[in-house]
């Protein structure tokens, strides 16, 4: 049996304003920096189910993840599960976390997708 994750990062901020300007920013490369470093923290739980939850948060361009803004969208129904993602998304933060863009906004708001998905190879 081969056991597979799906994990989905959606961001919710991309445009910095000014009263002049409004700038667009390259998320791309911080994005993607995210999405591995979770991966690397997400120790896929030994269930035979397809679980999954949303997680929402905030991160701030001088203190990073901000602990308190995390929140469950969706919970999965399995508290282990959720406490996995929940630490994951944590441990990220402390190890490898990349710092916003210099040209974003003060903050950013995000949504991850963990997700579990067994098939039989």
């Amino acid at each position: 049996m081969k056991r597979t994750f799906l994990l989905y990062l959606v961001f919710l901020s991309s445009i910095v304003c000014s009263a002049k300007e409004v700038q667009v920013v390259d998320y791309g490369p911080f994005m993607e920096a995210m999405q591995e470093c979770i991966k690397e923290n997400w120790k896929t739980p030994s269930s035979s189910e397809r679980l999954s939850c949303t997680l929402s948060f905030r991160i701030d361009q001088t203190q990073g993840l901000l602990r308190d803004s995390i929140n469950f969208v969706q919970k999965s129904g399995d508290s282990d599960f959720d406490d996995l993602a929940f630490d994951a998304l944590l441990q990220s933060n402390h190890k490898c976390f990349p710092a916003l863009p210099s040209s974003s906004a003060k903050w950013l708001e995000s949504e991850f997708t963990f997700s579990t998905d067994s098939n039989e190879e």
